[in-house]
């Protein structure tokens, strides 16, 4: 069933939360070299974020089917950005 609000859960397995780490470290690691634009996904990789991420979320949410999604966006990223002090980038 799907949520208007609330929680969501994701739920990985040993596995797949160490690709999505090593991943998420990469790419944020300033001396990596890599960022989500310019590093090329390994098979595993593509497989916990498209088949793993996606698809769990696309079962529990519904805001992006609301006609507001736009907006609903727009203040979920400000919401997140103010709590965790992270400025938008230009």
């Amino acid at each position: 069933m799907k949520q208007i609000d609330g929680d969501c859960t994701i739920v990985l397995t040993a596995e797949e939360a160490i690709v999505l780490h090593d991943l998420l470290w990469r790419w944020f690691d300033p001396n990596s070299g890599t960022s989500p634009f310019t590093a090329p996904l390994h098979p595993a990789e593509r497989a916990v974020l498209d088949d793993v991420l996606t698809a769990q979320l696309d079962r529990q949410l519904v805001a992006p089917f609301d006609a507001r999604y736009g907006e609903l966006l727009v203040a979920a990223r400000a919401a997140l950005a103010a709590r965790w002090s992270f400025q938008a980038e230009d």
